[in-house]
């Protein structure tokens, strides 16, 4: 189940909040919203890997989703290159910490994990952990 649980790993907590700016090259309505050639938009990529039109019950974390985590790594000319080498990183690290640490748990509640304010991604300052 590693690589399905990289793919969820990697729709739920997608660490680029605002995505990068893009520039509209062209007048183009969507949803009932005109975005005017010029204007700049930001396209939040935790919007596309929660949409709940693709992924049902999307801030449940499930490891037995039948949809993927492809939108994670963009599309079509956007679509990240090194997305199978980020996979295979992922599996491979997950498969040998938990083999190593079966019994690893997070040291303190969700809620007290400190975050880092960076803007472009997010993280945790620190993950405190038990085992």
């Amino acid at each position: 189940m590693w690589p399905k649980a990289v793919d969820e790993i990697l729709r739920y907590h997608h660490n680029g909040i605002l995505g990068l700016p893009r520039v509209a090259t062209e007048d183009v309505t969507l949803h009932g919203v005109t975005i005017r050639s010029g204007e700049g938009v930001s396209c939040p990529m935790l919007a596309a890997t929660h949409d709940p039109a693709h992924y049902r019950n999307p801030h449940r974390f499930n490891i037995h989703r039948t949809t993927d985590a492809s939108t994670t790594f963009g599309a079509g000319p956007h679509y990240c290159l090194g997305a199978p080498l980020a996979r295979l990183f992922l599996d491979i690290a997950y498969r040998a910490l938990f083999t190593r640490f079966p019994d690893l748990i997070p040291a303190v509640p969700e809620r007290e994990i400190p975050w880092e304010g960076n803007l472009l991604f997010t993280k945790p300052a620190s993950l405190p952990v038990a085992w």
